[in-house]
């Protein structure tokens, strides 16, 4: 016999199992010990009651509260969460236990826990802010029979009461910055606050005469809904209505973080504020502008470039043209002298001459900007946004160039030998219309292969293409030459066709 002892793990209750062997000291001489067969172990773990274990709790409320301040109790229990029967409440500082959110019914003896949790309500005593502690413990409901309940060590509950909210003070602000700035006019919102400067939260501000706020320097975020304050301070960006100069007024109001857990946030009376914009020169408007002319002029197509300007049409002082598609701009009708550099303005226009391209028809484009003379003393001269530029060019029609072909084929074909024509047009191959072939020598073109349909006129071309068959005279053996023409669809309009050499 040999006696073990058996440690069951932690809160285990049940059956263990092992098996276990045994084994002799063998011959007298100690030789051939043997081994028995394996045996089975089984060891019963009875159930004992387990003490519960109480959690600590924190709670938050403010200062005075309409209802009382809820107080979470739970406990842990290794039996069950349903073995956890009660809390008992130690007394609180600063206040008092209820267990109505009305605070109408104080904590008396002890609570009822519901799946090892119950629910109290703290009434702080009047006026007081800051912390209130207690302890508590819970108890379980003992073994199956209900005997031994046990009790956990005491839990801690910290409660923190936040002071009521004061509510902040909006400062009046002005700022000033010239008209159509580069960048927004700097407006600084700023705010007081008995609870410190960091208590103020937001600043709303109403909209603005004469111009709108952003929240960027750049002015590419316009204010929407509340703006952030840092330390007390926040700071917008004021564009003024395009060319406005003057006095433009608005209104804020700052609000505030509310009590510690952000209810009840405050918001100030309004505050004015004042924003002097200063009058500066104002950028010429480059008009949009469109010219029509034909397909290789004698002359260039005539282009008008214009500007408005509030300041005067004589404060407008040149213009500066980009590079066109599909041609080039000069300054003269005989298209001589190419631009180059500024065009000088006359009362808010100038005159340019478009080439297109040779053989170019369709829409050519361009931008240009206008600059004006800048201030009275010629300091800041501005330039205006690009305006566009549409020339169109109509279509002229191009003649058709016929292409130099060749056949070959035997004397006395049974079929009439292929003979390909072919053009090339810059209007494109379904311009070109017809062929016209001259009477060849030593032999006579067909239409049809079969030889029995002479040509007589112009023959259809389909995709600058057309097939004719060529009879040799009889017998006949070596070089028949012809020449050919090619005719286009003219115009649009089929107007003016042309005939290739």
């Amino acid at each position: 016999e040999a006696t073990l002892y058996f440690k069951p793990n932690t809160n285990f209750n049940g059956t263990a199992n092992f098996t276990y062997t045994a084994t002799d000291s063998g011959n007298a001489d100690g030789t051939n010990p043997l081994t028995s067969a394996p045996a089975n172990g089984s060891i019963t773990v009875t159930a004992v009651n387990d003490a519960p274990e109480a959690v600590a709790t924190t709670a938050t409320g403010s200062e005075d509260p309409a209802q009382g301040i809820e107080v979470k109790l739970s406990a842990t229990d290794v039996d069950g969460l349903a073995n956890v029967k009660s809390f008992t409440v130690g007394t609180p500082t600063n206040g008092t236990f209820y267990t109505d959110a009305a605070m109408t019914k104080p904590v008396t003896g002890a609570i009822d826990a519901t799946n090892s949790e119950a629910t109290l309500y703290f009434k702080p005593n009047t006026n007081f802010n800051g912390t209130a502690n207690f302890t508590y413990t819970a108890t379980d409901s003992g073994n199956a029979d209900g005997t031994n309940p046990l009790t956990s060590a005491p839990a801690n509950g910290t409660i923190t009461v936040t002071a009521v909210n004061d509510a902040p003070e909006a400062v009046a602000t002005t700022a000033t910055g010239a008209e159509d700035p580069a960048v927004g006019i700097e407006v600084k919102l700023s705010a007081t606050d008995v609870d410190g400067l960091a208590n103020v939260k937001s600043f709303t501000v109403g909209t603005p005469t004469n111009g709108t706020f952003y929240t960027d320097a750049a002015m590419t975020k316009p204010v929407t809904g509340a703006i952030d304050a840092t330390n007390g301070e926040a700071t917008l960006y004021f564009k003024p209505n395009t060319n406005f100069n003057g006095t433009a007024n608005f209104t804020y109001t700052a609000t505030d973080s509310g009590n510690a857990d952000g209810t009840n946030p405050l918001t100030s009376a309004p505050a004015n504020g004042t924003i002097t914009v200063t009058a500066v020169n104002d950028a010429p408007e480059a008009v949009a502008t469109t010219a029509t002319g034909s397909e290789d002029p004698v002359q260039g197509i005539e282009v008008k470039l214009s500007a408005t300007d509030v300041d005067g049409l004589a404060n407008v002082k040149s213009f500066t043209v980009g590079t066109p598609t599909n041609g080039t701009f000069y300054t003269d009708a005989a298209m001589t002298k190419p631009v180059t550099g500024a065009i000088d303005a006359t009362n808010g226009e100038a005159t340019l001459y478009f080439k297109p391209n040779t053989n170019f028809n369709g829409t050519a484009n361009f931008t240009y900007t206008a600059t004006d003379s800048g201030n009275a003393d010629g300091t800041n001269p501005l330039t205006s946004a690009p305006a566009n530029g549409s020339i169109t060019v109509t279509a002229v029609n191009d003649a058709p160039e016929a292409v130099a072909t060749t056949a070959t084929g035997s004397e006395d074909p049974a079929q009439g030998i292929e003979v390909k024509l072919s053009a090339t047009d810059v209007d494109g191959l379904a311009n070109v219309k017809s062929f016209t072939v001259g009477t060849p020598t030593n032999g006579t073109f067909y239409t049809d292969a079969a030889m029995t349909k002479p040509v007589t006129g112009a023959i259809d071309a389909t995709n600058g293409e057309a097939t004719l068959y060529f009879k040799p005279n009889t017998n006949f053996n070596g070089t028949a030459n012809f020449t050919y023409t090619a005719t286009d669809s003219g115009n649009a309009d089929g107007t003016n066709p042309l005939t290739s050499a």
